[in-house]
């Protein structure tokens, strides 16, 4: 297992991580490359499942503090505003609209193992759906973002292929990783829909009978338990989807996150990596 990671995040940051250390950087409207250090959060030539989910927990808060930052140093008042808004209406439409469309479409009365998977699948289907409207939307406003993530993936290859890390090399290397953050989600799709699918028929068979808003909190509850399950899997999925041709499907998702770096995206990744 490699011990780089790159992340790419909304607004087009860059945050490349070395064992312990991660460097944000992105590229300002006014005053060019700017660089930050970030606080260390897990390390990664540490591969045991404890360190795992501290360095999951960490990445979480990695991306939430960049992006904070980037909005605080770069966006106006109104412009702050405005994100506040859209990113709280987001939120609520993509964590409560799966469950509402869900319990439209499905007999709740029903506890049986099937009927449960239906309702996690349905649930789990509206997710990707709005997760992939999200995607395009940002495709056609924040490409500069898509193009970072090329740019991160090619310096983080380059690096794993152990050649010199300069700008030629850096774009002559593939964009597609296999421990890209969509490879994972749709992992975590399929495990979710079978983890809650097992999990509320036990419960509304033996414990309690319950609708969309107890239903929510319960599985709000589970998170910790089914990220452990998670990232115990994702060695396992990785070897497999990347020893399979015909799994490459599930490699081949990230591509809807990718466009080809250009010159600024892979140096700013670049910039990132050079001050580690």
């Amino acid at each position: 297992m490699a011990s780089y990671a790159g992340i790419s995040f909304l607004f087009g940051i860059v945050i490349i991580k070395k064992g312990e250390s991660s460097v944000l950087a992105y590229k300002s409207r006014n005053k060019g490359i700017i660089i930050h250090r970030l606080p260390k959060v897990g390390n990664l030539n540490d591969h045991s499942l404890s360190n795992k989910i501290r360095s999951f927990a960490g990445q979480m808060k990695l991306v939430f503090l960049s992006n904070a930052i980037y909005i605080n140093e770069d966006f106006n008042k109104a412009e702050k505003i405005v994100t506040a808004i859209i990113a709280l209406i987001f939120i609520a439409i993509f964590t409560f609209l799966p469950y509402l469309f869900s319990e439209i479409t499905y007999d709740n009365s029903s506890s049986s193992l099937p009927a449960e998977l239906l309702y996690n699948s349905i649930k789990s289907t509206v997710k990707l759906a709005l997760l992939l409207a999200l995607i395009y939307i940002e495709l056609r406003l924040l490409s500069t973002l898509f193009k970072n993530h090329s740019a991160e993936h090619k310096l983080i290859n380059c690096l794993e292929s152990g050649k010199e890390i300069n700008y030629e090399n850096v774009k002559k290397a593939s964009h597609i990783n296999p421990r890209c953050g969509m490879v994972l989600l749709l992992l975590g799709t399929i495990v979710s829909i079978f983890y809650f699918g097992i999990t509320d028929g036990i419960i509304k068979t033996y414990l309690v009978n319950y609708v969309f808003i107890e239903r929510f909190f319960i599985h709000l509850l589970q998170l910790p338990i089914l990220t452990t399950i998670l990232l115990f899997l994702h060695k396992y999925y990785l070897k497999l989807i990347t020893s399979n041709k015909y799994l490459s499907f599930f490699i081949n998702i990230q591509k809807l996150t990718l466009i080809e770096a250009e010159e600024e995206n892979i140096n700013l990744a670049l910039k990132a990596y050079q001050n580690l």
